[in-house]
């Protein structure tokens, strides 16, 4: 009966989102904090790999920059490299909240496949033939890694991942219709092969996006649940946050979610001597410690 009432509380504080990030509320705060650091360092790896990918082996053999950077698919490039990097640098303000840095994650995953669409599809058929289809178009494009691969590494909401994941997903087919409004796309290209080709590459990536959104964004306990299951038992909860700090919240944040001790090391972060730490929490586990 202790138990029941001790998880009831700890559920009804989770309806109520204390806790946990605003407009988030399937996801417990520790982890949009990590999920957040994580859109961080997707924002730099993509800024790095697109950077060195598109516009490096042009530059080598000779394009010279003001030609290539009046390509659409060249500027595109640059505005998703842009916004990587403005990511990696927004994940690094602690005065930012981690819900809103996995909002904005959201918007990088569209721009992000606009910029991959751009760079494979912009301009591909100067010639339609079948054979040309079979050989240049058919294969999985690079979209569908980003698309299934984003909502694993910063889950969001399934409403949000769907919205989002959709929406990268029509960068293949808008690409193609850009293309072919300036003339540089077949217009008597065969449309059933582009819908058939989305439908089951970037779509499909889409749709198991959204199905695997629902479980991204539970696969842990939260803090409080954990402290509520373990304190209907008497058992003591202690939170290793060693790397944690900073931010400086932290030194309260996971106090207030119920564990009897938190741990902070003096080193890593604070810069402090090794050795060196903070015990918060009761004073009867300070003194064993």
């Amino acid at each position: 009966m202790k138990e029941e009432l001790v998880l009831r509380r700890a559920d009804e504080k989770r309806a109520s989102g204390e806790g946990y990030s605003a407009g988030i509320s399937a996801l417990p705060l520790d982890l949009v904090s990590e999920a957040a650091k994580r859109v961080g360092w997707l924002g730099l790896i993509y800024a790095t790999g697109f950077l060195l990918i598109y516009f490096g082996p042009r530059l080598i053999v000779g394009t010279p920059v003001l030609e290539l950077l009046a390509k659409p698919q060249s500027i595109i490039a640059a505005v998703s490299i842009l916004l990587g990097l403005a990511v990696f640098l927004l994940s690094r303000n602690t005065s930012i909240a981690p819900h809103r840095l996995l909002d904005l994650g959201l918007v990088f995953e569209v721009i992000g496949a606009l910029g991959i669409s751009m760079s494979e599809f912009w301009g591909m058929f100067p010639e339609y033939s079948r054979e040309l289809l079979l050989t240049r178009f058919y294969g999985i494009p690079w979209e569908c890694v980003w698309i299934v691969g984003f909502p694993l590494l910063a889950p969001n909401t399934p409403g949000k991942t769907l919205a989002a994941s959709l929406a990268a997903a029509s960068t293949g087919p808008f690409t193609v219709l850009l293309s072919a409004v300036a003339g540089l796309g077949l217009p008597d290209a065969p449309l059933y092969f582009f819908v058939g080709y989305f439908l089951f590459t970037t779509y499909l990536c889409a749709a198991v996006a959204y199905l695997i959104s629902p479980f991204t964004n539970r696969r842990a306990l939260s803090l409080e649940r954990v402290c509520a299951i373990a304190h209907a038992h008497d058992v003591p909860v202690i939170v290793d946050a060693a790397s944690t700090l900073p931010p400086r919240a932290n030194l309260t944040r996971f106090v207030s979610q119920g564990p009897d001790m938190v741990v902070f090391s003096g080193g890593k972060g604070v810069r402090g001597p090794q050795g060196t730490g903070i015990l918060c929490g009761r004073e009867d586990l300070i003194q064993a410690a």
